[in-house]
């Protein structure tokens, strides 16, 4: 059975738009990656310049006691003493 010539144009037309949606997607899913990894980044700056103009300044000032002993855990793979 032979698709006729519109037939055919409106398939490669849906397929053009599901790519259309795919590229889309993924693109959104890039662009918020890039924004996570934006605020990651800032926040690593902002803990080196912090660090070297007050080094003896507790890490509580950037971070909640939770998020200091969770990174400090995942790091050392020991828990925190204090």
């Amino acid at each position: 059975m032979d698709a006729s010539v519109g037939d055919r144009d409106f398939l490669t037309f849906l397929r053009r738009v599901s790519i259309e949606n795919r590229l889309l997607a993924t693109k959104i899913r890039l662009e918020r990656l890039l924004m996570i990894f934006l605020i990651i980044s800032y926040r690593i700056l902002q803990m080196t310049m912090l660090s070297r103009i007050v080094p003896e300044q507790s890490c509580e000032l950037l971070f909640s006691r939770e998020e200091w002993r969770v990174a400090y855990q995942v790091r050392y793979r020991k828990k925190a003493t204090n």
